[in-house]
C-alpha cells in the first residue's frame, strides 16, 4: 500500500487511508479501489490521474458517499476534518455532501435533470443546505451564475439543460458545486468533450475560484497536461492502486514508476517532434482475481522476475516522493523536456 507522508504544516482536510471499494459480481469481487492512501490539505489542489477504469471516479464516490449499488467500501478510513466518514450514517453524509464537500461531475448533460430549468436545480441545493428565504435563493442563484462567468444569468436560469452548450452546462455544474461554499471540491474530468478554448476557460475559472475561496480540490483526469496547469502534487493510479505520488514538476522531470513514464509518452501536448504518438501496449488486468506481483508487469518494458513474484511496496524516494515499483531507485525513466508543471 502506498502511504503519503504526513505534512508537518497542518493536518490534512481529507485523509484517506487504506481505502478499499469492491464491487460484487458473478465472477467475484472486482477490487476497483484496492487500498489507496490520499491526502489533501486546506486550500490545496491535487491531481488524481490514470487511464479510464483505473478507479479514480469510484474513489471520489467513496469519499462523498455516492457509491452506486452494489459497490461498497469494505475497508479503510475516510477522515474529513478528522472525522471518519465511514462511521457516519447515510443522512449525516448527505448533509455534509453539498455543503462542506461537493463534486463537479464528468458529464454535465447527464448530471443535470432535463425536465427542470437551471435556476430550479441550482436553487434546490441552496434550499436543502441553507436557511435562505425563497426570495434570497432566487437572488443567490443569479449571483452564482454570474460568478462562474455566465453572461445572461437570468436567461440561463430559465433555460433547460438541452438549450445550453457543453461549456455553459459545465459552468452551471460549477455554480452548483460552489453554491454552499464547500471546503473540498472534487472535479471529475471537468473539461472532457470541450474544445480547447472552452477547456482553457473552465480551467481558468476553477483556478480563480480555488484561489479566491481557498477551496481544496481534487482534480481527476487522464490528462497530465491538465493536471500540470492546476496542481502542485499528483497521485498516479493504476488498476485500483496508487503507484506514484509526487510534486507535479518532479513527475514531469523524472517519473519514478514505469506507468507514469508511459503516460507521459502518450501525451500529445508533450510531444516535441513529429514521431508517432506512443501507446501503452496491453490491457488493464482483470481485478476480480489479480495475479500476484505488480499489476502493471504485463505491460511494463522494465519488468523482471521479482515483479511477477512479489507485490511492490512503496519506496520512499526523498522529498515526499513515493513509488510502488521494485526498481524505482535504479531506473532512469525518461521524463519530458517541457517546462509544463514547473510553476504548478
Amino acid at each position: 500500500m502506498l502511504s503519503t507522508p504526513i505534512s508537518t504544516a497542518s493536518e490534512p482536510l481529507l485523509d484517506v487511508r487504506g481505502l478499499k471499494t469492491w464491487i460484487p459480481t458473478r465472477r467475484g469481487e472486482v477490487r476497483a479501489v484496492d487500498g489507496i492512501d490520499l491526502r489533501v490539505h486546506a486550500g490545496e489542489v491535487i491531481g488524481l490521474v490514470g487511464e479510464s477504469g483505473c478507479g479514480k471516479t469510484l474513489a471520489a464516490y467513496s469519499v462523498l458517499g455516492l457509491l452506486p449499488p452494489p459497490a461498497r467500501v469494505i475497508a479503510g478510513e475516510i477522515r474529513f476534518r478528522g472525522d471518519d466518514l465511514c462511521r457516519r450514517s447515510a443522512e449525516e453524509r448527505r448533509r455534509l455532501r453539498g455543503s462542506a464537500m461537493a463534486m463537479i461531475f464528468q458529464e454535465p448533460l447527464s448530471a443535470l435533470n432535463p425536465v427542470f430549468p437551471i435556476g430550479s436545480q441550482v436553487g434546490d441545493i441552496l434550499r436543502r443546505h441553507s436557511t435562505l428565504s425563497a426570495r434570497q435563493v432566487k437572488v443567490r442563484v443569479l449571483e452564482l451564475l454570474d460568478h462562474v462567468g455566465i453572461a445572461s444569468p437570468g436567461h440561463v436560469a430559465r433555460a433547460y439543460p438541452f438549450q445550453l452548450s457543453g461549456g455553459m452546462r459545465q459552468r452551471v455544474l460549477i455554480a452548483m458545486a460552489i453554491s454552499c461554499s464547500p471546503q473540498l471540491l472534487i472535479a471529475d474530468e471537468p473539461t472532457t468533450a470541450l474544445d480547447a478554448t472552452v477547456q482553457a476557460q473552465i480551467l481558468d475559472l476553477l483556478q480563480r475560484l480555488v484561489e479566491q475561496a481557498g477551496i481544496a480540490m481534487i482534480l481527476i483526469s487522464h490528462d497530465l497536461a491538465v493536471v500540470a496547469e492546476m496542481c502542485r502534487r499528483v497521485y498516479v493510479m493504476y488498476a485500483g492502486r496508487i503507484v506514484e505520488h509526487s510534486e507535479v514538476a518532479a513527475v514531469f522531470a523524472r517519473p519514478r514508476h514505469p506507468y507514469t513514464s508511459a503516460l507521459l509518452r502518450c501525451m500529445p501536448a508533450l510531444k516535441q517532434d513529429d514521431s508517432p504518438l506512443e501507446t501503452i501496449e496491453g490491457v488493464v488486468p482483470a481485478l476480480t482475481e489479480p495475479e500476484p506481483g505488480c499489476r502493471f508487469r504485463p505491460r511494463c518494458r522494465y519488468a523482471v522476475t521479482l515483479c511477477s513474484d512479489q507485490d511492490p511496496a512503496a519506496t520512499e524516494l526523498g522529498g515526499g516522493r513515493l513509488a510502488a515499483c521494485h526498481r524505482a531507485t535504479e531506473l532512469g525513466l525518461p521524463g519530458t523536456p517541457t517546462a509544463v508543471g514547473a510553476d504548478a
